[in-house]
Protein backbone atom coordinates (compact mmCIF):
# COMPACT_ATOMS: atom_id res chain seq x y z
CA UNK A 1 0.00 0.00 0.00
CA UNK A 2 1.48 3.37 -1.01
CA UNK A 3 1.32 6.57 1.03
CA UNK A 4 -1.42 8.19 -1.14
CA UNK A 5 -3.77 5.22 -0.73
CA UNK A 6 -3.15 5.18 3.02
CA UNK A 7 -3.94 8.92 3.21
CA UNK A 8 -7.22 8.45 1.32
CA UNK A 9 -8.27 5.67 3.70
CA UNK A 10 -7.45 7.85 6.71
CA UNK A 11 -9.52 10.74 5.25
CA UNK A 12 -12.43 8.43 4.60
CA UNK A 13 -12.26 7.13 8.17
CA UNK A 14 -12.11 10.70 9.48
CA UNK A 15 -15.21 11.68 7.43
CA UNK A 16 -17.03 8.69 8.84
CA UNK A 17 -16.15 9.74 12.38
CA UNK A 18 -17.18 13.33 11.66
CA UNK A 19 -20.55 12.09 10.44
CA UNK A 20 -20.97 10.19 13.69
CA UNK A 21 -19.94 13.22 15.74
CA UNK A 22 -22.37 15.44 13.87
CA UNK A 23 -25.12 13.12 14.88
CA UNK A 24 -24.07 13.55 18.48
CA UNK A 25 -23.34 17.30 17.95
CA UNK A 26 -20.06 17.06 19.93
CA UNK A 27 -17.94 19.10 17.51
CA UNK A 28 -18.34 22.26 15.47
CA UNK A 29 -17.62 22.79 11.73
CA UNK A 30 -14.51 24.81 12.63
CA UNK A 31 -13.03 21.96 14.59
CA UNK A 32 -13.70 19.62 11.66
CA UNK A 33 -11.78 21.87 9.28
CA UNK A 34 -8.88 22.08 11.74
CA UNK A 35 -8.71 18.31 12.04
CA UNK A 36 -8.71 17.85 8.27
CA UNK A 37 -5.94 20.44 7.83
CA UNK A 38 -3.81 18.75 10.50
CA UNK A 39 -4.23 15.36 8.85
CA UNK A 40 -3.21 16.71 5.44
CA UNK A 41 -0.15 18.40 6.99
CA UNK A 42 0.87 15.18 8.68
CA UNK A 43 0.52 13.26 5.41
CA UNK A 44 2.67 15.78 3.50
CA UNK A 45 5.34 16.05 6.19
CA UNK A 46 5.62 12.31 6.82
CA UNK A 47 8.91 10.92 5.48
CA UNK A 48 8.67 8.69 2.47
CA UNK A 49 9.87 5.10 2.87
CA UNK A 50 13.29 4.75 1.15
CA UNK A 51 14.21 1.79 -1.02
CA UNK A 52 16.78 -0.67 0.31
CA UNK A 53 20.29 -0.07 -1.06
CA UNK A 54 21.57 -2.38 -3.77
CA UNK A 55 23.59 -5.40 -2.65
CA UNK A 56 22.22 -5.37 0.90
CA UNK A 57 24.22 -2.26 1.90
CA UNK A 58 22.38 -0.16 4.43
CA UNK A 59 25.10 2.50 4.85
CA UNK A 60 26.62 4.60 2.12
CA UNK A 61 30.34 5.48 2.64
CA UNK A 62 30.96 9.14 3.34
CA UNK A 63 34.00 10.68 1.69
CA UNK A 64 36.27 12.55 4.09
CA UNK A 65 39.12 15.00 3.57
CA UNK A 66 41.93 13.73 1.33
CA UNK A 67 44.79 15.66 2.95
CA UNK A 68 45.84 15.91 6.59
CA UNK A 69 48.54 18.39 7.64
CA UNK A 70 50.10 18.52 11.08
CA UNK A 71 53.48 19.02 12.74
CA UNK A 72 53.38 15.76 14.68
CA UNK A 73 51.19 12.71 15.22
CA UNK A 74 51.26 10.28 18.17
CA UNK A 75 49.31 7.02 18.53
CA UNK A 76 49.12 5.68 22.09
CA UNK A 77 48.01 2.44 23.71
CA UNK A 78 45.18 2.08 26.25
CA UNK A 79 47.45 3.48 28.99
CA UNK A 80 48.51 6.53 27.00
CA UNK A 81 52.01 5.22 26.22
CA UNK A 82 53.30 6.44 22.80
CA UNK A 83 53.40 3.52 20.34
CA UNK A 84 53.73 5.32 16.98
CA UNK A 85 55.17 8.81 16.56
CA UNK A 86 55.41 10.89 13.40
CA UNK A 87 57.15 14.23 13.41
CA UNK A 88 59.97 16.39 12.15
CA UNK A 89 63.30 17.59 13.42
CA UNK A 90 65.97 19.97 12.19
CA UNK A 91 67.46 17.47 9.74
CA UNK A 92 64.22 16.06 8.31
CA UNK A 93 61.31 13.73 9.00
CA UNK A 94 61.20 11.00 11.62
CA UNK A 95 58.88 8.05 12.39
CA UNK A 96 59.22 5.91 15.52
CA UNK A 97 57.38 2.68 16.42
CA UNK A 98 57.71 1.58 20.06
CA UNK A 99 57.21 -1.83 21.65
CA UNK A 100 54.98 -2.72 24.59
CA UNK A 101 57.86 -2.00 26.97
CA UNK A 102 58.30 1.48 25.53
CA UNK A 103 61.53 0.64 23.68
CA UNK A 104 61.95 1.93 20.14
CA UNK A 105 61.11 -0.88 17.69
CA UNK A 106 61.14 0.91 14.32
CA UNK A 107 62.53 4.33 13.51
CA UNK A 108 62.45 6.06 10.13
CA UNK A 109 64.10 9.44 9.63
CA UNK A 110 66.03 11.50 7.12
CA UNK A 111 68.80 14.08 7.05
CA UNK A 112 70.91 15.90 4.48
CA UNK A 113 72.50 12.58 3.37
CA UNK A 114 69.24 10.69 2.85
CA UNK A 115 66.75 8.45 4.65
CA UNK A 116 67.31 5.81 7.31
CA UNK A 117 65.29 2.90 8.73
CA UNK A 118 66.17 1.38 12.12
CA UNK A 119 64.51 -1.77 13.49
CA UNK A 120 65.21 -2.78 17.10
CA UNK A 121 64.30 -5.88 19.09
CA UNK A 122 62.09 -5.81 22.18
CA UNK A 123 65.24 -5.43 24.31
CA UNK A 124 66.09 -2.17 22.53
CA UNK A 125 69.14 -3.56 20.69
CA UNK A 126 69.55 -2.77 17.00
CA UNK A 127 68.70 -5.55 14.55
CA UNK A 128 68.44 -3.93 11.09
CA UNK A 129 69.66 -0.58 9.82
CA UNK A 130 69.02 0.66 6.28
CA UNK A 131 70.34 4.08 5.29
CA UNK A 132 71.76 6.32 2.58
CA UNK A 133 75.10 8.05 3.22
CA UNK A 134 77.44 9.87 0.83
CA UNK A 135 75.19 9.01 -2.12
CA UNK A 136 75.48 5.29 -1.29
CA UNK A 137 72.99 2.88 0.23
CA UNK A 138 73.70 0.17 2.80
CA UNK A 139 71.93 -2.34 5.03
CA UNK A 140 73.29 -3.74 8.31
CA UNK A 141 72.08 -6.88 10.11
CA UNK A 142 73.00 -7.26 13.79
CA UNK A 143 73.07 -10.10 16.30
CA UNK A 144 71.08 -10.10 19.59
CA UNK A 145 73.86 -8.10 21.25
CA UNK A 146 73.55 -5.35 18.63
CA UNK A 147 76.86 -6.18 16.89
CA UNK A 148 76.90 -5.75 13.12
CA UNK A 149 77.31 -9.19 11.51
CA UNK A 150 76.31 -8.61 7.87
CA UNK A 151 76.33 -5.60 5.55
CA UNK A 152 75.27 -4.91 1.97
CA UNK A 153 76.75 -1.73 0.50
CA UNK A 154 76.05 -0.20 -2.91
CA UNK A 155 77.99 2.86 -4.03
CA UNK A 156 79.06 4.74 -7.14
CA UNK A 157 82.10 2.48 -7.71
CA UNK A 158 80.50 -0.90 -7.00
CA UNK A 159 78.86 -3.11 -4.39
CA UNK A 160 80.05 -5.14 -1.37
CA UNK A 161 78.68 -7.81 0.93
CA UNK A 162 80.33 -8.31 4.35
CA UNK A 163 79.99 -11.08 6.94
CA UNK A 164 81.56 -10.25 10.30
CA UNK A 165 82.40 -12.16 13.48
CA UNK A 166 81.36 -11.30 17.01
CA UNK A 167 84.17 -8.76 17.14
CA UNK A 168 82.45 -6.76 14.39
CA UNK A 169 85.46 -7.45 12.13
CA UNK A 170 84.56 -8.35 8.51
CA UNK A 171 85.75 -11.90 7.79
CA UNK A 172 84.04 -12.64 4.47
CA UNK A 173 83.79 -10.00 1.74
CA UNK A 174 82.27 -10.13 -1.72
CA UNK A 175 83.12 -7.18 -3.95
CA UNK A 176 82.08 -5.90 -7.35
CA UNK A 177 83.69 -2.96 -9.16
CA UNK A 178 84.58 -1.80 -12.64
CA UNK A 179 87.31 -4.47 -12.97
CA UNK A 180 85.01 -7.33 -11.94
CA UNK A 181 84.29 -9.35 -8.83
CA UNK A 182 86.46 -10.32 -5.84
CA UNK A 183 86.21 -12.68 -2.87
CA UNK A 184 88.12 -12.12 0.41
CA UNK A 185 88.41 -14.32 3.51
CA UNK A 186 90.00 -12.81 6.63
CA UNK A 187 90.81 -14.35 9.99
CA UNK A 188 89.22 -13.28 13.26
CA UNK A 189 92.40 -11.23 13.81
CA UNK A 190 91.58 -9.13 10.72
CA UNK A 191 94.48 -10.43 8.60
CA UNK A 192 93.72 -11.66 5.09
CA UNK A 193 93.93 -15.40 4.37
CA UNK A 194 92.42 -15.82 0.90
CA UNK A 195 91.92 -13.25 -1.85
CA UNK A 196 90.68 -14.03 -5.33
CA UNK A 197 89.26 -11.87 -8.04
CA UNK A 198 89.63 -10.21 -11.45
CA UNK A 199 92.59 -7.97 -12.26
CA UNK A 200 93.46 -6.41 -15.64
CA UNK A 201 91.19 -8.82 -17.47
CA UNK A 202 92.65 -11.92 -15.78
CA UNK A 203 91.98 -13.84 -12.61
CA UNK A 204 94.14 -14.25 -9.48
CA UNK A 205 94.13 -16.34 -6.32
CA UNK A 206 96.33 -15.46 -3.30
CA UNK A 207 96.96 -17.42 -0.10
CA UNK A 208 98.38 -15.53 2.91
CA UNK A 209 99.89 -16.47 6.27
CA UNK A 210 98.59 -15.46 9.70
CA UNK A 211 100.27 -12.06 9.35
CA UNK A 212 98.49 -11.36 6.09
CA UNK A 213 101.58 -11.82 3.90
CA UNK A 214 100.96 -13.44 0.50
CA UNK A 215 102.83 -16.78 0.35
CA UNK A 216 101.28 -18.38 -2.74
CA UNK A 217 99.81 -16.70 -5.78
CA UNK A 218 98.15 -17.90 -8.98
CA UNK A 219 97.64 -15.41 -11.79
CA UNK A 220 96.19 -15.52 -15.30
CA UNK A 221 96.52 -12.45 -17.51
CA UNK A 222 94.36 -11.36 -20.40
CA UNK A 223 97.26 -12.33 -22.72
CA UNK A 224 96.92 -16.04 -21.84
CA UNK A 225 99.99 -15.92 -19.58
CA UNK A 226 99.71 -17.94 -16.38
CA UNK A 227 101.96 -17.64 -13.31
CA UNK A 228 102.43 -19.46 -10.01
CA UNK A 229 104.60 -17.92 -7.27
CA UNK A 230 105.90 -19.20 -3.95
CA UNK A 231 107.00 -16.44 -1.56
CA UNK A 232 109.08 -16.74 1.60
CA UNK A 233 108.30 -15.33 5.03
CA UNK A 234 110.69 -12.49 4.20
CA UNK A 235 108.31 -11.55 1.34
CA UNK A 236 110.95 -12.50 -1.25
CA UNK A 237 109.97 -14.73 -4.18
CA UNK A 238 111.40 -18.27 -4.07
CA UNK A 239 109.81 -20.01 -7.01
CA UNK A 240 108.18 -18.75 -10.17
CA UNK A 241 106.42 -20.93 -12.68
CA UNK A 242 105.07 -19.30 -15.81
CA UNK A 243 103.14 -20.61 -18.75
CA UNK A 244 103.52 -18.79 -22.02
CA UNK A 245 101.48 -19.48 -25.17
CA UNK A 246 104.43 -21.40 -26.66
CA UNK A 247 106.12 -23.03 -23.63
CA UNK A 248 106.44 -23.00 -19.84
CA UNK A 249 109.32 -22.00 -17.56
CA UNK A 250 110.27 -22.67 -13.91
CA UNK A 251 112.73 -20.44 -11.99
CA UNK A 252 114.11 -20.85 -8.47
CA UNK A 253 115.49 -17.89 -6.45
CA UNK A 254 117.74 -17.55 -3.39
CA UNK A 255 117.20 -15.30 -0.38
CA UNK A 256 118.56 -12.38 -2.38
CA UNK A 257 116.00 -13.02 -5.13
CA UNK A 258 118.79 -14.15 -7.45
CA UNK A 259 117.84 -16.85 -9.95
CA UNK A 260 119.78 -20.00 -9.13
CA UNK A 261 118.03 -22.51 -11.37
CA UNK A 262 115.96 -22.31 -14.52
CA UNK A 263 114.03 -25.06 -16.28
CA UNK A 264 114.32 -25.60 -19.11
CA UNK A 265 117.81 -24.23 -19.00
CA UNK A 266 118.52 -21.28 -21.23
CA UNK A 267 121.10 -21.83 -23.96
Amino acid sequence: MDDLTALRLELAELKREVTVLKRTRWITPGSIALALASLVALGVAAPRRQATAQGGQEHVPVQIAQDISCKSLTVTDANGKPMIQLGTEATGGIMTLNGVAGATMVKINSDSSGGALLINASDGNKRILEAVANNSGYTDWCDPAGNRRATVFVGDEGAEFHLAGKGNQPETILQQNESGGAFILDGADGFNRIHEGIDNGGGFFDLSDKLGNVRESFYLSDKDTAQFRLIGADKAIRLLASGEPKQGELTSYDENTKAVAVFPSKK
